[in-house]
């Protein structure tokens, strides 16, 4: 049976990776991007691994601005006050 739903840590972007990487194999874009299979799904676990600590709140948690939550790509939501 698995275990308790939970919020992803930074020490889960390797297996999210992997993980990822599988179930993208097949995918057109990585196709296209990764032709060579071989090498395919260590290079696309590779590319989820940074694209996870690197855009995703798995390195921190979202910091409080003045108007409001972080908005994505900085972008600062207007609170109407």
């Amino acid at each position: 049976m698995p275990g308790p739903v939970r919020v992803a840590n930074r020490a889960d972007a390797g297996p999210l990776s992997a993980s990822l990487a599988r179930a993208f194999f097949d995918d057109p874009v990585m196709s296209f991007l990764v032709p060579h299979e071989p090498t395919r799904r260590q290079h696309v676990a590779q590319y989820f691994e940074v694209a996870l600590t690197i855009n995703t709140s798995l390195t921190a948690r979202p910091t409080p601005t003045p108007t409001g939550p972080a908005a994505p790509c900085g972008i600062r939501r207007d609170t109407g006050s």
